[in-house]
């Protein structure tokens, strides 16, 4: 499945919002603004060692981050 918070995504799942939980490697992730779990990545926006927003002058910067990606919909549990 894959998964965006973009509306303009195709991905985008709007029910999904909010009521989804992102694993990788069976550690919830935060700040996930897109998941797939068959490929095995996230990008999220990313945090410095003290929980800081990185920036790079105006703009957030994001990461991609590899590895076992599950995403759980909240909804059926």
């Amino acid at each position: 499945m894959k998964l965006s918070a973009n509306p303009k995504s195709p991905h985008y799942v709007r029910d999904l919002i909010g009521h989804n939980r992102i694993l990788l490697h069976g550690v919830d992730m935060r700040d996930v603004t897109f998941a797939n779990d068959e490929a095995g990545y996230i990008i999220r926006t990313k945090r410095d060692d003290k929980g800081n927003l990185v920036t790079k002058g105006n703009l957030i910067v994001h990461e991609r981050v590899y590895g076992a990606v599950q995403i759980i919909d909240l909804r059926q549990q």
